[in-house]
């Protein structure tokens, strides 16, 4: 059997590693996200580890390759020990709660999430960078003129991996099956590698170990079944029951003494039965209303809440909106006789819409409008949460109607950094009703409308309507309500949320209650965190603009002074660019959770359309422009598209807009979801082609070729760890979307004016 050329190997090894490298980005991604509560802020840890390690291994091995005489043999050792570390990473994920302590259903602190985010991707990731690097090297010393093939190829089988991921394993098969055959893959390709074979008792160390991974990843595939379902008890505890994955989240159910608890993407989502909590959801909303007959659900039906709506005599028709549209038939055998009962009522209708979409869509008018989606701790949540929704809830509501949401409260004290969050959902209701009414609890309930007159704090009022109605209540009683609504109670919320400091109102692409939500989580951890996050939040708009332009003035004037090479801008823009293409990756998905308000999995298509335009960038100046020309072409080629990246991030402004206007009226959300994957496939290309061009300009300068590919690498990927831990702890909660895409456009501009002094 003919063995495959010395150049081939590399390319081949590199390519698998990409295929696996995206399916592993993907699947412990969504793993990590369920166990941090489903928070898109979050991600930016996950990339960061994950980048960082890659840039790490890169530079490392890359540097290492160069100065030994055999790195292809550690090239197929890698590759054996890779295929083992992808199925241990998502079970390491799944055994975090156990390995660090956390209770079901807890956030853990951001310390914890780090360290878990770089605990994790340090299994996999610097053995898939320091391939790129062993790669890249073996390829230029076994006498290839174009090296950029190592990056074409890894680009490539990115891409391949990740359209697998969306279009096999996730429709077709487990996260775990998916692990299995991707590892076994990676074996096959090393077995390829590892010829020729020798007999048994002369096998080397490196067949060895591939035997050894062999039956650890077929042992694996043959007790899939048993595995999973163990490491989901991990997860969940001994009371777990099932778990599902559906496009909007994750849903996992716990069962003890009778009683159904739902987890969607790691967050409790509600139990069943719960009458405190179910009556509490629906009694004081309608009992605002003097004659409720048609009401809007939006989330909570099947947590009691439709059971409690009847209780009412007037109901006439109830609309429940529940957007995933796999949540209803998967629960509906876990719960009660009584919760699966109201479902059948003649009186309902129910919608698998985005409660956005259904809302600008209908005619319909109502009387009240109940809302039950959780806090906003996430972009799926905040978006429930602004100006833009609350407009779209008024415009269903009929004269006199009623909207009522809750949110975390507390009985007695509130701290500083909650009364902020309140006050930002008390302003921004305000915005858009005139007259609205908060009351006290664990659970603080708005209340909102357009006349006056309507709302009542007074405990004998209601008590009076619970009387008219006969409704049998247990935990809504005229004793609980005077205790709870007692004017000390009420005086004290009313001046928390009219003195809340720092307050501000909550929009699409401005998610202020996304970073109080920050703030509250970090003052239950550390509180020099939770002050730090206060100092950047206190940082005005203005001096950041000026920051940025003190420092990129200076650096401008150390380059034009000839104090730094021109290959030291050329490194520079890779690590820029490396910033901006990741952050806007975040941008990217942050935008599309708020606008369609899905994304688990949406972001496997957008990953790999991603990849998919880094290999045609790279792929387009390999074929245009051979390494071996060193024209001074690339140079300008080079500097026009630095320019592109600087107007790149100020398209997407335009762009959002338009999505979140014009085009999102006309496109179904599955539309969408291509139409940004297209998007992100263009943001691929021009820094595949920003990559490739600095390779040819750096080797234009007489930098040999075997020290830039690993290098220029790991600085692409720190940059880009650097960049999105900024953006998603500090740029995007507090400045909005908006401003952080001006930002990365002003940071590719000053990249840009280092670039245009003469070499």
């Amino acid at each position: 059997m003919r063995q495959l050329p010395a150049i081939s190997s590399p390319v081949l090894t590199i390519t698998s590693t990409g295929f696996a490298a995206t399916v592993a980005q993907i699947i412990i991604l969504r793993e990590l996200l369920v166990l941090f509560y489903g928070n898109e802020l979050s991600a930016g840890l996950i990339f960061a580890g994950w980048l960082l390690w890659s840039g790490l291994g890169s530079g490392l091995a890359g540097k290492w390759a160069r100065n030994v005489s055999v790195p292809t043999a550690w090239l197929r050792l890698t590759l054996v020990l890779l295929s083992f570390m992808l199925p241990l990473s998502v079970l390491v994920i799944r055994g975090a709660r156990f390995l660090w302590a956390l209770p079901a259903g807890e956030l853990p602190s951001i310390g914890t999430m780090l360290f878990i985010s770089v605990a994790v991707t340090g299994l996999f990731c610097p053995l898939s960078g320091a391939l790129f690097g062993i790669c890249w090297a073996v390829y230029r010393k076994n006498g290839a003129n174009q090296p950029l093939w190592i990056y074409l190829g890894e680009a490539l089988g990115s891409a391949a991996g990740g359209l697998m991921v969306y279009f096999v394993f996730l429709p077709h098969g487990s996260v775990l099956n998916a692990l299995w055959i991707t590892a076994g893959m990676l074996l096959c390709i090393a077995a390829w590698l590892f010829r020729p074979w020798r007999p048994f008792p002369n096998l080397r160390l490196g067949h060895g170990l591939w035997i050894v991974a062999c039956v650890l990843v077929v042992a694996g595939a043959v007790f899939t079944s048993r595995l999973d379902r163990v490491s989901r008890r991990w997860q969940w505890g001994p009371n777990f029951s099932a778990v599902y994955d559906t496009a909007y989240h994750n849903i996992a159910l716990v069962k003890k003494e009778g009683q159904v608890s739902v987890f969607t993407n790691g967050l409790w989502s509600f139990s069943e039965p719960d009458r405190l909590s179910a009556e509490h959801g629906v009694h004081l909303a309608l009992l605002q209303h003097p004659d409720p007959q048609h009401i809007l659900l939006l989330g909570g039906g099947m947590a009691g809440q439709l059971e409690e709506l009847f209780k009412h005599p007037g109901i006439r028709q109830v609309d429940y909106v529940e957007p995933d549209p796999d949540f209803i038939h998967l629960l509906r055998p876990h719960l009660s006789p009584a919760a699966d009962a109201s479902l059948r009522d003649p009186r309902i209708r129910l919608f698998h819409q985005d409660p956005r979409i259904f809302m600008r869509r209908s005619d319909a008018r109502y009387d009240v409008i109940l809302m039950n989606v959780g806090d906003p701790i996430t972009a799926q949540m905040n978006r429930f949460y602004t100006t833009e929704f609350f407009a779209c809830v008024k415009q269903r509501l009929s004269s006199g109607g009623i909207f009522s949401f809750a949110v975390s409260g507390g009985e007695s004290m509130l701290g500083p950094a909650q009364a902020r969050f309140l006050g930002s959902i008390d302003k921004t209701l305000l915005q858009i009703f005139p007259h609205t009414l908060a009351l006290p609890g664990d659970h603080i309930r708005f209340f909102a409308t357009d006349r006056s007159g309507l709302l009542l704090s007074d405990h004998s009022a209601l008590a009076n309507r619970i009387a008219e109605r006969r409704l049998q209540l247990t935990y809504i009683r005229e004793d609980i309500l005077q205790d709870a609504l007692s004017p000390w109670r009420m005086d004290y919320l009313k001046s928390v949320l009219q003195d809340g400091v720092g307050a501000a109102i909550n929009s699409d692409f401005f998610p202020i209650c996304y970073f109080h939500n920050l703030m509250m989580w970090a003052i239950q951890w550390h509180d020099m965190l939770q002050q730090l996050l206060h100092y950047l939040a206190g940082i005005q708009l203005r001096w950041l603009w000026a920051g940025l332009a003190v420092a990129g003035g200076t650096v401008v004037a150390v380059f034009w002074m000839g104090r730094c090479k021109f290959r030291v801008a050329v490194a520079g823009s890779v690590f820029v660019s490396g910033t901006i293409e990741m952050v806007l990756q975040v941008v990217l998905l942050l935008c599309f959770q708020i606008i369609e308000g899905f994304l688990y999995r949406q972001l496997a298509l957008m990953i790999a359309f991603f990849m998919t335009g880094l290999a045609i960038g790279a792929g387009v100046i390999s074929r245009l422009i051979p390494l071996q020309a060193k024209t001074r072409a690339a140079r300008g080629r080079f500097i026009r598209v630095q320019a592109l990246l600087c107007l790149l991030p100020l398209g997407l402004m335009l762009f959002f807009g338009l999505a979140h206007g014009e085009i999102r009226d006309v496109l179904s959300p599955a539309a969408m979801g291509w139409l940004f994957s297209g998007i992100s496939l263009i943001t691929g290309i021009l820094g595949g082609v920003h990559f490739a061009l600095a390779v040819l300009v750096m080797a234009e300068s007489g930098v040999a070729l075997e020290k830039i590919g690993g290098g220029f690498y790991a600085l692409d990927l720190i940059g880009a760890a650097a960049g999105v831990l900024v953006a998603s702890l500090f740029l995007l909660p507090v400045y909005g979307i908006t401003n952080t895409l001006v930002f990365l456009s002003t940071l590719s501009g000053i990249s840009l004016l280092t670039l245009l002094r003469r070499p």
